[in-house]
């Protein structure tokens, strides 16, 4: 009895989950459009509309269309819930209060050495930022937190297991702030994120299947496969970027010496171009100590200039993006050859660092398996907006939780 009872809850929980979805990705419509949408029975669609207006959900307004009585048009109401999301990146800490429809109503910025805290003053800083918005008179039912974060994290537990942006690891991040605000909190890789905004914004482009590379304060690595997204076992990252590219080669961030990043992240091209100062553009930049595993954040525009040389044919600048592209290249090429070839998103340079790496990265890749793909019709698009896709992939997975919450809520 109690089997069949939790199933006909399981049932109306997924389609009352339906209509709330429904109406977040149609906008505003009728009754009959929900229906159609969902697949429901207008009797259905009748009880969950009553029902989410009583809980004040949805809201309904009269409009005219044509002749005869307006029509009923229901749409999701801002006020139902309120969601804090939460982005951790090397020496910053940004949080943005939003409401039910994705509306921002505020937002925090701080600068924090994220290396130099240990697991309590990381832990405070955060509890601390959140605490501060969750104050505001805008932050009315709080619902939600969503917190990204570049490096690897558990799930479902949310912790956050190692990122490059801290000298700490294996933070229990989740469990620490459900036990301040009981609060339903996630806590995801960062590139996996991004890749939802783009499963959502660009489907024409990338299809059901793509790959994003991540160029951040490191090489991140998010899949989507028939629309579905892909994550390790246990963990929300797949570390593309630590995937070895030359045995005993440079240093990378991580400790070890040869991976893709050591190669192709900002401090790998910054650190090739600081060993030969004498006649390139690297005598403007910072030298990074070859003993030390992890660097800053670089000051805008580096790499741009250090492009801006390639292009001229300045020969340092050259071999520094050809590495990068290589290393990149080459893993793709690797990862085609279990996926299968599919386009891949490159988030987070501007064109002109993409077009001083796409000649070796392209080359590379086309290389792949014993039938070389054409080169031209390998599909390499560049977003260079990395901090708008991660908070719109940030606002994406609060909103999702907070339907479910919502959806089961009068189970």
């Amino acid at each position: 009895m109690s089997t069949t009872i939790r199933r006909s809850h399981d049932l109306r929980s997924e389609n009352r989950r339906r209509v709330v979805e429904s109406l977040r990705r149609i906008g505003p419509c009728s009754r009959v459009d929900l229906g159609e949408a969902t697949q429901l029975s207008p009797a259905a669609i009748s009880s969950f509309a009553s029902d989410l207006l009583a809980e004040g959900v949805a809201t309904a307004t009269r409009k005219s269309v044509g002749r005869g009585r307006p029509q009923s048009v229901l749409a999701l109401s801002p006020d139902a819930a309120t969601m804090i999301t939460v982005s951790l990146t090397i020496d910053r800490l940004e949080l943005q209060l939003i409401d039910y429809v994705g509306q921002a109503l505020g937002q925090h910025c701080y600068d924090l050495d994220t290396r130099a805290l240990d697991q309590s003053g990381f832990i405070d800083a955060i509890l601390s930022a959140i605490a501060d918005l969750a104050q505001s008179s805008h932050a009315a039912n709080l619902r939600q937190i969503s917190i990204s974060v570049q490096g690897i994290t558990s799930h479902p537990e949310g912790e956050l297991v190692w990122s490059p942006i801290l000298s700490i690891t294996h933070v229990p991040l989740q469990s620490a702030i459900t036990s301040r605000f009981n609060i339903n909190t996630t806590v995801d890789n960062d590139c996996r994120l991004i890749a939802s905004a783009l499963q959502v914004s660009q489907q024409d482009v990338l299809g059901s299947s793509f790959a994003t590379v991540n160029f951040s304060h490191g090489i991140g690595l998010a899949l989507v496969l028939n629309d579905q997204a892909f994550a390790g076992i246990g963990t929300s990252a797949l570390e593309f970027g630590h995937m070895r590219h030359e045995l005993d080669g440079e240093l990378c961030r991580c400790g070890q010496r040869g991976c893709i990043e050591a190669y192709a992240a900002d401090y790998a091209i910054v650190r090739y171009l600081a060993r030969h100062n004498g006649t390139s553009e690297g005598s403007h930049f910072t030298t990074i100590d070859e003993e030390q595993s992890h660097a800053g954040r670089l000051a805008a525009g580096v790499l741009d200039r250090a492009a801006e040389q390639a292009a001229k044919g300045d020969k340092h600048a050259k071999a520094a993006f050809a590495q990068a592209g290589n290393a990149i290249g080459h893993g793709l090429r690797d990862l085609s050859l279990l996926f299968g070839p599919m386009p891949v998103a490159l988030v987070g340079r501007s064109e002109v660092v993409l077009d001083a790496m796409r000649p070796q990265l392209t080359t590379a890749l086309s290389a792949a398996g014993p039938h070389p793909m054409d080169p031209g019709k390998i599909v390499l698009p560049g977003f260079a907006d990395e901090d708008g896709l991660l908070q719109r992939g940030l606002i994406l997975n609060a909103l999702t939780e907070t339907d479910k919450q919502i959806a089961d809520a009068s189970l």
